[in-house]
């Protein structure tokens, strides 16, 4: 009775230590401090270097767009006001024959002066309604007709401001229409000069425009993104740092300098954070560590009066068949203890082990040696294989006991006649070494919580087995000091694969 009781009181001590650490520590790291979690595939965000990248491109273009739209308009603004001073001289001109009644020169300015020592062609037309004198350019009636002008009087107010027309023919010409008194007579001048190649000119420049908007926004766009990678920079820094904190490293900080304002407060409230979360943790791990130590002594001693009893000459036969399951309880009592200090010590970030070379073949061969004798017991076949060259740093003791652990359990669940075969080989830049074996399997649903301590699987696997559920715990915890990681696949009904990668030295 006494025996139950403690182990019971055991049993629940730890849970509730690993129920503690899971609550307190590792689900708030896991959520807190950016753990890698699937995002939604539903609905995944843009990041932040996309956002502020697409932000500049829209407003850099937006500048760029409306700089050249302004340079586009002042052109054509500027070639408008050419026209119109070109056009008002010419107005001047025949106004100045007029007031001279210089009439042949008049005529000559007219019809033939009219177009010939310009870039583009000219045209003048002369209504005096008092005079009658009528007087235009050669072929003028026929592609700007007076009813063009008189049509379009009122959007020229003035002397000094004209209209662009469309012809018939497709020439675009701009208009200038002049109505006064000279000499104390009505006087109409129509005036006119072809700009078709303004046309060319201008489409020329639009060309240029869009070549020079797509380049401004190809351009904005890469100097955006990189300008924005730079500027978060930091925030990776802070991520990949505190994606790489665990139970291990919680001494770790987020390095400050050097980090803009907005994020050098964010990273002392982190780095708080992992002060708080060490310090709660360190507790955690000396609780743990106090109570398997205060456990041990009673367990040993309790183990110590039952072999006394079981070897006195008081004891009767019937005191000895309740004893003996006394002495079993007592003996995996003490070694769950011990795996409980182990872990406790394993825990801690200034636990250091014995590293050294090692080759993999030869130390395959040597648990494979060691285990031989039991697995021919229980007629199930035990086999190695690797390659001669495959050399890596370890502690060898504690290589022997994780190994040691995942052959045992493979030999408990392998059914007579079955296979257990060890293998390493070369991954990348790691060593993995395989334990397979031909038992009942493992169901999906329990693979992801293996490792955990004290879990055990509710079916014939566990019922088989008196283990406290720490064997694959140790097992994770002694490839987690050498820098490496564990991991399984499963099928039921055809057997399990437990992997270890071990750095290559």
């Amino acid at each position: 009775m006494m025996l139950s009781a403690i182990f019971k009181n055991l049993n629940r001590t730890v849970v509730l230590m690993n129920l503690s650490r899971k609550s307190s520590f590792t689900r708030f790291v896991e959520l807190a401090m950016f753990s890698k979690k699937k995002p939604d595939q539903s609905h995944v965000p843009w990041s932040l270097a996309i956002r502020l990248t697409c932000w500049f491109s829209l407003f850099s273009f937006l500048i760029v767009s409306i700089t050249t739209g302004f340079l586009y308009h002042t052109l054509v603004v500027s070639l408008d006001q050419n026209y119109d001073r070109q056009l008002d001289d010419d107005i001047g001109s025949v106004r100045l024959l007029i007031e001279r009644h210089q009439s042949d020169e008049l005529r000559w300015e007219v019809e033939d002066e009219a177009g010939t020592n310009k870039t583009q062609e000219s045209y003048l037309r002369i209504i005096d309604e008092n005079s009658g004198v009528n007087l235009e350019s050669r072929g003028m009636d026929k592609i700007l007709p007076v009813d063009v002008f008189e049509q379009n009087n009122e959007h020229m107010p003035g002397s000094s401001r004209g209209i662009n027309y469309l012809a018939v023919d497709g020439r675009e010409f701009r208009l200038l229409f002049f109505q006064d008194r000279v000499n104390e007579k009505r006087c109409v001048i129509h005036a006119a000069i072809d700009r078709s190649d303004d046309k060319i000119l201008l489409e020329s420049f639009r060309k240029e425009i869009v070549v020079v908007i797509t380049l401004a926004l190809i351009i904005c766009g890469l100097s955006g993104y990189w300008i924005s990678r730079q500027g978060i920079k930091p925030i990776f820094t802070i991520a990949e740092t505190a994606a790489h904190v665990h139970s291990s490293t919680l001494s770790d900080r987020i390095p400050t300098a050097g980090l803009p304002l907005e994020l050098h407060n964010l990273a002392d409230t982190m780095n708080a954070m992992l002060s708080r979360l060490e310090d709660s943790f360190n507790r955690l791990s000396q609780f743990s560590a106090d109570i398997a130590h205060e456990l041990r002594t009673p367990a040993q001693n309790l183990r110590g009066l039952v072999e006394v009893a079981l070897t006195a000459s008081f004891t009767t036969e019937k005191s000895r068949e309740l004893l003996v399951p006394c002495l079993d309880e007592c003996r995996r009592l003490s070694l769950m203890v011990d795996n409980l200090l182990f872990l406790a010590k394993s825990e801690n970030p200034r636990t250091t082990i014995d590293s050294r070379p090692l080759n993999a073949k030869q130390e395959l061969a040597t648990i494979w040696e060691y285990y031989e004798a039991v697995a021919v017991e229980n007629n199930i076949h035990l086999s190695f294989e690797s390659e001669d060259d495959l050399n890596f740093s370890a502690d060898r003791l504690l290589l022997q006991r994780a190994l040691g652990n995942l052959i045992e359990n493979a030999l408990k669940h392998t059914p007579s006649g079955g296979s257990v075969s060890l293998r390493a080989s070369r991954k990348e830049n790691s060593i993995s070494i395989e334990v397979s074996d031909t038992g009942c399997g493992i169901e999906q649903k329990h693979l992801p919580f293996l490792f955990d301590r004290l879990y055990r699987i509710d079916v014939s696997r566990s019922e088989s087995s008196k283990g406290a559920g720490l064997g694959l715990a140790i097992v994770k915890a002694i490839v987690s000091l050498h820098g490496g990681s564990v991991g399984v696949e499963s099928v039921c009904g055809s057997g399990s694969t437990f992997a270890l990668l071990f750095p290559m030295s």
